[in-house]
């Protein structure tokens, strides 16, 4: 059966460039579709055979295959089978020296992926240069759409994403000088940061969510005699001051601002009054009359 499609394949063929150019007669045309298939260059010596459309009717809305390329071989455990690939090549032109036409190629191919259950796949997408090894620029598969590390996500003229490192992307206009960053390395936590990721300008986790930052005494028993505690989180939270009285609560922040924290302290329990001052980049001080137990609320930003 395999052999009277083959052959039915190479009359089609033929007859196909026949219909259209006489200029062969059909023993040379057969001759030169033999050496082409030997050597995997369909029309390298017959070169009446220039197109190929293959058309099937009636289909309506139904699936149907029009070309496959398969790989029949069983795979086993580490060992799996690549489809056959598409490759598409054209000739581009170098103008350095010495300038000369170089091939580009790209290829599409499924590579199969071992599985527990079941095997998945992946659908890869590959680039060549001047017959150099090919590079994988998108991946589609179980994983999702996946794209080439070094690669520029974006529309034509417009936005575009560029990834920077693990965790962090640059959201930027088509020039790509104006944008911002989103930065995602600490779990639970959106940094939105220049496009030079100098400056963190937005940090998310306000007030739900978050790291607690801790509190200590600056002098003896400054924020009472007993250890002071906090909970929340760098935006929100509340101390509660050690046993009996207090004057100065230092606050240590887990995320470090880029110029100082600013903090609106109240005092919960009493009507004394508190207030804040910047001691560093990660650290505040609640200033006030406390007495032991009080409970000093307080919001704060980095700026």
């Amino acid at each position: 059966m395999k052999r009277g499609v083959a052959i039915g394949l190479v009359l089609g063929l033929l007859v196909g460039s026949w219909q259209t150019v006489r200029a062969q007669d059909l023993t040379t045309q057969l001759a030169n579709f033999l050496v082409d298939l030997r050597n995997q260059t369909l029309g390298a010596s017959n070169t009446t055979i220039l197109s190929f459309t293959a058309t099937n009717t009636a289909l309506g809305t139904t699936s149907t295959d029009g070309l496959v390329l398969t790989n029949t071989t069983d795979a086993a455990a580490g060992a799996q089978q690549i489809s056959p690939r598409i490759r598409l090549r054209g000739e581009g032109w170098k103008t350095n020296a010495t300038a000369a036409s170089q091939t580009v190629d790209w290829v599409i191919e499924n590579l199969p992926v071992q599985g527990a259950a079941a095997p998945a796949s992946t659908l890869l997408f590959k680039e060549s240069l001047d017959g150099a090894a090919y590079t994988t620029y998108l991946t589609m598969g179980g994983a999702g759409v996946l794209l080439q590390p070094s690669t520029v996500f974006g529309w034509v003229g417009e936005a575009r994403f560029t990834p920077n490192a693990d965790g962090i992307v640059i959201l930027t206009n088509a020039a790509e000088n104006a944008g911002a960053a989103l930065d995602v390395t600490t779990d639970g936590k959106l940094q939105v940061k220049s496009r030079a990721l100098g400056v963190g300008l937005v940090q998310s986790g306000f007030i739900a969510t978050g790291a607690a930052p801790s509190v200590a005494n600056v002098g003896a028993n400054s924020c009472g005699t007993s250890a002071a505690t906090i909970a929340g989180n760098d935006n929100a939270g509340i101390v509660t001051v050690g046993a009996t009285s207090g004057t100065q609560c230092r606050v240590t922040f887990t995320t470090t601002a880029p110029n100082r924290w600013q903090c609106v302290p109240t005092n919960e329990t009493t009507a004394n009054l508190l207030r804040s001052t910047a001691i560093s980049t990660t650290q505040v001080d609640f200033l006030g009359t406390m007495v032991g137990g009080d409970v000093l609320s307080y919001i704060c930003m980095p700026r």
